[in-house]
């Protein structure tokens, strides 16, 4: 996950976001105005995370990262609700299947995202569907909808137990376990 806020950039390592969509972030996002808050421990000899971690080393984003390590769901949830966008690059597209993407969307902060069947704004959710790896597009959105706000828990939004009691129904239609 990846958040802008208008002088901070908030990213917490999750499985899913491949290491080379990181690495991406670093040629979207300028750190002469936007500081990079990485969320979540970062293990330097996991050799995703060490290259991670010497990208944010480099000298030009040296004074625009910020490692918190670890934090519990509800100083995540307050990163999201404080950010002027998450981004969740997917090399394969995003979906409705992804909790962040929920996450974010309950807290109203605008959302880009990736999608292979979807492409641009919607309003109503407050997200941006991009193509995969098309950085001109994902800058021109931020630059467009970055801070823009819907009201928390939005109206029409599913609820955290609705979101997993949707994710259970789907696991178990899968794998006939829990039926």
């Amino acid at each position: 996950v990846v958040q802008i806020v208008r002088e901070e950039l908030f990213c917490r390592v999750e499985e899913g976001i491949e290491a080379s969509r990181y690495y991406q972030l670093f040629d979207l996002l300028d750190p002469e105005r936007e500081v990079l808050v990485l969320v979540g421990r970062l293990e330097p000899e996991d050799p995703y995370q060490r290259a991670l971690l010497d990208r944010c080393a480099e000298l030009r984003w040296r004074d625009a990262v910020h490692r918190t390590g670890w934090q519990p769901e509800a100083a995540v949830g307050a990163w999201l609700a404080a950010a002027d966008a998450v981004v969740l690059p997917f090399a394969a597209g995003g979906g409705a299947w992804n909790s962040s993407l929920h996450a974010a969307v309950l807290q109203g902060t605008f959302v880009l995202t990736t999608a292979v069947e979807r492409h641009g704004y919607e309003p109503q959710t407050n997200v941006y569907f991009a193509v995969p790896g098309d950085l001109h597009d994902m800058r021109v959105a931020l630059d467009r909808h970055a801070g823009t706000r819907l009201p928390a828990v939005a109206p029409g939004l599913a609820e955290w137990p609705a979101v997993a009691e949707e994710h259970h129904a789907i696991y178990r239609s899968v794998t006939g376990i829990g039926e």
